[in-house]
């Protein structure tokens, strides 16, 4: 059911039954370590390491409130030449870059 160098039809599916549903056994076996998991993670924040103390407070937040939303500003002109998608995809390119250079700096 595939054409077009490996694309599917439009409306069909390339995982029709979705994602493996994980034994209930092995649920319960990882949900009952939990307790355990969070007395290591509190353990690594009285850490003399601070890398160990920040890691561990970064994944108890996650955990507890969510990963905090990154909010982007965007200006794009759709007046321009380009179309929309070009130009979406010349901002994405440029953030990526700005943020390549951050990190490499």
């Amino acid at each position: 059911m595939t054409y077009n160098a490996g694309q599917f039809k439009k409306g069909v599916s390339g995982n029709p039954s979705g994602r493996p549903k994980m034994p209930a056994e092995v649920r319960e076996a990882l949900q009952s370590a939990c307790p355990e998991a969070v007395r290591v993670l509190v353990e690594m924040l009285r850490s003399d390491r601070e890398a160990y103390r920040l890691e561990a407070a970064k994944t108890i937040l996650d955990r507890a409130y969510g990963k905090p939303t990154q909010a982007q500003d965007i200006d794009i002109d759709v007046g321009g030449n380009l179309d929309v998608e070009t130009q979406i995809r010349r901002v994405a390119m440029e953030m990526v870059e700005k943020d390549w250079q951050k990190r490499t700096a």
